[in-house]
């Protein structure tokens, strides 16, 4: 189970690496084969803080702090639920 320093860390970078990744080419002019893809700006609505050891997502924080964790089954069916009719047929013609 992933502890709350290692956790905050990680989520900062996986927004970080989607806006650097994905987040401006709508903006951009050309860029091969993801230009047909429409991505969103950020990966989730930013809520980050400068704390003593890194930035920190508020919200997570309080819900994680007293290391409160529950794992979750992911199956296709609940993949499924959170994806558009277009982001499951990329993913279908990726798959």
């Amino acid at each position: 189970m992933p502890r709350q320093l290692k956790s905050k860390k990680t989520l900062y970078f996986l927004f970080a690496f989607y806006g650097a990744t994905y987040g401006k080419l709508s903006g951009e002019e050309s860029v091969g084969e993801l230009e047909s893809v429409n991505y969103t700006n950020f990966l989730f609505k930013p809520n980050f803080e400068a704390w003593k050891y890194g930035p920190v997502d508020d919200e997570v924080y309080i819900a994680y702090r007293d290391d409160r964790y529950e794992a979750v089954e992911l199956t296709e069916d609940k993949l499924n639920e959170k994806l558009t009719p277009s982001e499951k047929k990329e993913c279908d013609s990726i798959y």
